[in-house]
């Protein structure tokens, strides 16, 4: 048994032997990956393959979803794939619905799917058409709204509720949730909720960071959370009324997995021009952990049950829950990695066979939206590799072979931005071939 260091991490090989076979045989692939997939470098999407510049744009700031990607990017994306404008623009894992408010705007009809209830719920709010009746009619609530807070009478069941709000901020975060359950109007109830849920965040003492949440240190203090609120809902309207009668393009958000047939049912007879998303990064963050704050607090998981139902219909890119290890579409290169990182003393040992369950699924989704897709049509996919003990997995290189199995050309591959390494061996490979990076892989059928 070997032990290295490794900036203070301390790195086992259990089987030597085996690992070395392994590391041989996961060199050569990873070279013959390189030389068949170049990657080209573009600076221009350095910046927009991550949420930061939607914070301070209309609608897209309604609510800060930390795995988004720019507006700008869907908006080059699609000017690179000039779909007929009779077609539906599709994003198979939609997040908040940056896809679909870009496609409203150049005319273009699309469909979203995603599994989280936050992410459809923002999604499906952020892509109504409002009128100028509905602009007035939130108006109206809200300049009487401080008549209308009274305590929900539905209680979360979050084991942390008390510990993430002072007693005062958490009198008012009920007394804002009775409000808007209290509304009989449907869309001023999902208005004024999703202006609750996006303010749960800044008011706790809590902050999302990778792969959950934690307690912010020296975090400043809400204590007027009504008037936090209020500005939001107003910053809300304040957005309608200046992108009104900008936005042409009609939504559809399905909540679920395209791995589902009872989703692909929806979407296969759909005439399908372009397909823009980011999947989950094999990279172990459960986004129900990142965001359980609002799940509970918007009532869109009502017990444990339910919490590990959302959990479960996920892709395999993390182990916070039971998966099934059954693999259809064996990928030898892939099996290879997952080996080779099982003989380390890695902190899960499901990783290995969740990385074999990602790119199964992966397969069968880039599987159904080749079918789904017309002639022509560019299927763009915003991704980043991952690494365990050194052992990077290059996500784009495998997605591109991948598609390329499927029947999809490999356009090229757009090396969006580099990210951290997080060992010495991944500085080493990042030096040779750039490895540790985001992308964007832009495929066409």
């Amino acid at each position: 048994m070997k032990t290295t260091t490794r900036k203070s991490e301390e790195k086992t090989i259990h089987d030597q032997k085996t690992h070395d076979l392994l590391f041989q045989q996961y060199l050569k692939d990873l070279n013959q990956l390189i030389k068949k997939y170049p990657v080209t470098e573009n600076a221009e999407f350095k910046e927009l393959v991550n949420f930061k510049r939607n914070k301070e744009l209309p609608i897209h700031r309604w609510f800060d979803y930390k795995q988004g990607y720019a507006e700008e990017l869907v908006k080059k994306l699609l000017e690179i794939s000039n779909p007929p404008k009779d077609s539906y623009i599709l994003d198979p894992f939609n997040g908040v619905g940056t896809t679909q408010v870009v496609s409203q705007v150049f005319g273009y009809d699309s469909i979203g799917i995603d599994v989280n209830p936050i992410a459809t719920f923002t999604a499906q709010v952020k892509t109504r058409i409002y009128k100028q009746s509905d602009i007035e009619k939130l108006e109206s609530v809200l300049s009487s709204i401080s008549k209308r807070y009274k305590k929900t009478k539905h209680i979360p069941k979050f084991q942390k509720l008390t510990s993430i709000f002072t007693p005062k901020q958490l009198d008012q975060i009920l007394s804002i949730k009775g409000f808007w359950e209290a509304l009989e109007d449907s869309l001023a109830r999902d208005f004024f909720k999703l202006a609750y849920v996006s303010i749960i965040e800044d008011c706790s003492n809590r902050v999302k960071d990778g792969n959950g949440i934690k307690i912010a240190k020296n975090k400043k203090i809400i204590s007027d959370v009504h008037g936090y609120y209020e500005k939001k809902c107003k910053q809300m309207i304040s957005d309608l009324k200046e992108i009104k009668n900008l936005r042409s393009g009609k939504t559809k958000v399905i909540q679920g997995s395209l791995l589902k047939d009872a989703v692909y049912n929806q979407v296969k007879d759909k005439k399908i021009g372009a397909i823009i998303f980011s999947p989950p990064y094999a990279n172990c963050f459960d986004y129900c952990e990142v965001y359980k704050m609002e799940l509970w607090l918007g009532d869109f998981v009502k017990d444990y049950a339910d919490f590990l139902k959302y959990r479960q219909l996920a892709i395999r890119s993390h182990v916070n829950s039971k998966f099934s290890p059954e693999v259809k579409n064996h990928i030898k290169s892939v099996d290879t990695i997952a080996s080779l990182i099982g003989t380390y003393n890695i902190w899960n040992k499901h990783i290995p066979d969740m990385i074999r369950g990602y790119f199964d699924d992966m397969h069968l989704v880039l599987q159904r939206l080749y079918k789904v897709s017309q002639k022509g049509a560019l299927c763009s996919i915003v991704v980043a590799n991952s690494g365990y003990k050194g052992v990077v997995v290059p996500t784009d290189l495998l997605l591109a072979a991948i598609g390329e199995s499927i029947g999809f050309k490999v356009e090229k591959i757009l090396l969006a931005r580099s990210i951290r390494a997080s060992s010495q061996q991944m500085q080493e490979l990042r030096s040779k071939s750039n490895l540790m990076r985001e992308s964007i892989i832009i495929l066409k059928k």
